[in-house]
């Protein structure tokens, strides 16, 4: 009797340790499900920051372009400006 008592308890232990077994596995499988889902957000997120940050950096280079278009537009004025003002001069004389 001593026996099948040692066999049932050590049976008893086996089961209850694939019990825990297949609570960690089930446990395990749930967080990487939500670390899964969890990724495909941050992947969805990283993709429409990388799309507003090419389109901020589109809008950049327009700013750039329009910027050296009125600096040239300024330059020219400044030329003229100083030929008026030449004129004037010379004109005084």
């Amino acid at each position: 009797m001593d026996k099948g008592i040692d066999q049932n308890v050590i049976l008893q232990a086996i089961h209850e340790l694939s019990d825990q077994i297949k609570s960690v596995e089930k446990n395990l499988s749930e967080r990487m499900s939500a670390l899964e889902s969890r990724m495909g957000a941050l992947e969805s997120r990283m993709e429409a920051l990388e799309t507003r940050t090419a389109s901020l950096e589109e809008g950049q280079k327009e700013i750039k372009e329009q910027v050296r278009k009125i600096d040239k537009k300024l330059d020219i004025l400044n030329r003229d400006l100083l030929d008026t003002r030449a004129d004037v001069e010379f004109l005084k004389k």
